[in-house]
């Protein structure tokens, strides 16, 4: 069987299967990450936007199959969006099964001092 355009029939089942997956990307991308408004008002703007988002859901999923972690996409970047600027590992975070974390002694070169 062939298309009306003379292509195989694989090919037009093909086209909606990739429009399905490109939703589904970007559905998971606005649940995920704030892209309700966009920062700038050109086009170059938004493609930025867009494309920092994508490198930033591939940096996330790539940490979550390295983790192994058995928790969903929402919960892994809710994860690293509280603790980003912790010094926790992230990937002990997302393994770890109680709800807090066991902390470490900082060694004391690493520890930040306040002097007043």
């Amino acid at each position: 069987m062939s298309g009306s355009d003379g292509e195989g029939l694989e090919t037009g089942l093909l086209v909606p299967r990739q429009s399905f997956t490109r939703q589904l990307l970007f559905k998971k991308m606005k649940q995920n990450f704030q892209l309700h408004y966009f920062y700038g008002e050109n086009v170059n703007a938004i493609y930025t936007q867009v494309w920092c988002t994508l490198i930033a859901q591939l940096l996330l999923t790539v940490t979550q199959k390295i983790a192994q972690a058995k928790k969903a996409f929402s919960v892994v970047a809710s994860l690293v969006r509280i603790h980003l600027i912790s010094m926790l590992d992230v990937n002990e975070l997302l393994r770890s099964k109680q709800r807090a974390m066991k902390s470490k002694s900082i060694p004391p070169g690493l520890q930040l001092s306040l002097n007043i």
